[in-house]
């Protein structure tokens, strides 16, 4: 398919992908370079001259690479564009990168493959210090986002409910600067909402909120260790959950798109959290965002699609099926694509339904799953299915 020939994007996203793109291999090749310059002997007039040229450099390969990227999501039929996170080195540096006041945290967990291998990663990093806002990158990738296309395009954050992550707030640490978690919650809201707000100022129209807390609250493993956290009360944390996630978008333009992407954890072939989502379902359902991204890539890790049944209907939100996956190395068919839709129709109407990949496909450099051939042909998949699905 080539660029001229793709249709003009629906005005519902029904087709759409997560965020994160595989990191070209030049990409990679240039971060790599200038780690390793970094330390080179130089004088100090000359090494500022090097970094200085190092971040040109960078930049313009990045434009480069965006760009590409861009009109080769035009070209699978995608309704909505990223930037690829391509800026990034993880998804949560939207929101990382631009606050200052956390530290790492001495804590570990084990993500898990289809073969059972289980890798061991850091814990989510603990807030040591008042939190404060030092940048914004997210405004910036919308900027230049606005100035490479007219076509709608998204901008992905972290959604404020994975800093309520058991951890993030640690006693003997954390309550040193905030009384509880309820305030360091509501802090990271305002914080939050002054990022989103500058993005949609330099032209963002859709912003996707990732990896809210949900997944991992419906997994025994997690509710296991939160209690270690000072966590005791169950309801009460599932309350903090939703009420930041509304509050994080309340009052938002309404030309403005909103998506939460229900993550259960992405690095290559391994994932944290496992179990059904009915248990939180409807209260998850009935947030006031457009759309929800829900991975549905295994339907034994993950739960059938009966969830759907709590979904408001009608003039209710968006579901993206996540069932193409990142982690599998084949291309799944059209024919089992469409065979997913006609099965999760049973609980919600496919006007109320769309695709994407249950996840990004770089979500952590280096453990991609999919080569960059085999991305692109599944995000071309997910163009062909809706058009067959939702023509127009």
């Amino acid at each position: 398919m080539t660029v001229e020939a793709a249709h003009a994007p629906r005005n519902i996203p029904r087709a759409e992908h997560i965020g994160s793109l595989v990191r070209p291999a030049g990409l990679r090749e240039a971060l790599n370079r200038q780690a390793e310059q970094s330390g080179t002997d130089l004088t100090k007039s000359n090494v500022h001259m090097a970094r200085r040229a190092q971040v040109d450099e960078l930049d313009d390969l990045l434009a480069s690479l965006i760009g590409d990227a861009v009109q080769s999501q035009i070209a699978a039929g995608l309704d909505v564009l990223s930037d690829g996170e391509y800026r990034r080195l993880f998804f949560t540096g939207s929101f990382d990168s631009a606050i200052r006041g956390f530290q790492p945290s001495t804590e570990t967990r084990f993500m898990t493959a289809a073969d059972g291998q289980k890798i061991e990663r850091p814990e989510r990093p603990v807030v040591g210090e008042r939190l404060v806002k030092v940048s914004n990158p997210l405004a910036r990738e919308a900027e230049f986002m606005a100035s490479i296309t007219d076509r709608p395009f998204k901008v992905t954050i972290p959604a404020p409910s994975m800093y309520c992550w058991y951890g993030v707030f640690t006693p003997g640490i954390t309550d040193r600067v905030y009384a509880d978690p309820d305030e360091l919650a509501d802090h990271v809201v305002t914080l939050m909402r002054e990022i989103v707000d500058e993005a949609i100022a330099a032209g963002a129209r859709y912003v996707q909120f990732d990896f809210p807390f949900y997944p991992l609250f419906v997994d025994e493993s997690h509710k296991q260790r939160w209690g270690k956290f000072g966590i005791d009360d169950d309801e009460a944390y599932l309350e903090r959950l939703l009420r930041v996630d509304a509050a994080v978008i309340e009052g938002l333009p309404k030309t403005v798109r909103t998506a939460l992407h229900l993550c259960r954890g992405n690095a290559g072939d391994y994932w944290m959290a496992s179990g059904a989502l009915d248990p939180v379902a409807e209260r998850v359902f009935s947030l006031p965002y457009d759309s929800f991204l829900v991975e549905w890539d295994d339907k034994e890790r993950d739960g059938d699609y009966s969830a759907l049944r709590y979904v408001p209907k009608g003039t209710g939100p968006i579901v993206g099926l996540g069932v193409i996956s990142t982690k599998r190395h084949d291309l799944e068919s059209e024919d089992w694509v469409l065979a997913q839709i006609e099965e999760a129709s049973q609980y919600l109407d496919t006007d109320q339904l769309a695709l994407a990949p249950q996840c990004g496909f770089g979500t952590v450099p280096g453990m991609e799953s999919a080569t960059e051939e085999l991305q692109w042909r599944k995000l071309e998949l997910v163009g062909k299915v809706a058009d067959r699905v939702w023509p127009s």
